[in-house]
């Protein structure tokens, strides 16, 4: 089963939006602490693909985004971002284009595609 972070700035939610990843047919690890403390979690972690969610604290997610994709470690990762107001995807997306966004209604698809288009040869 391939392993996905999600990373969410709203302990409330987090449970049954990681529930949705399950569904979809993914091990999830869950992350709901600052920017600093998600990025140790994606290298404890290991995962095939990071789950940001844009609904809250949408530039917590866009800089830890760049971090990942600045560390030669972590920048095979694929990260895909869900929800989050048109603004925020809009401003996200400017700063973060290879990544895949996605809502929460197409998330399992969004991910299998961000998995794919990482393994594939540069």
């Amino acid at each position: 089963m391939p392993s996905v972070l999600l990373i969410h700035w709203d302990k409330d939610g987090l449970e049954e939006r990681a529930e949705r990843l399950e569904r979809a047919g993914y091990d999830v690890a869950l992350c709901a602490k600052d920017g600093s403390a998600a990025f140790r979690a994606v290298g404890a972690a290991a995962p095939q693909a990071v789950v940001i969610d844009l609904s809250r604290q949408p530039s917590h997610g866009k800089r830890l985004a760049l971090a990942l994709l600045e560390k030669k470690t972590t920048r095979h990762i694929p990260i895909v971002f869900v929800d989050g107001t048109d603004e925020a995807v809009l401003s996200v997306k400017a700063g973060v284009p290879e990544a895949v966004y996605a809502s929460w209604r197409a998330i399992g698809p969004a991910v299998k595609k961000a998995i794919a288009a990482a393994s594939k040869p540069a």
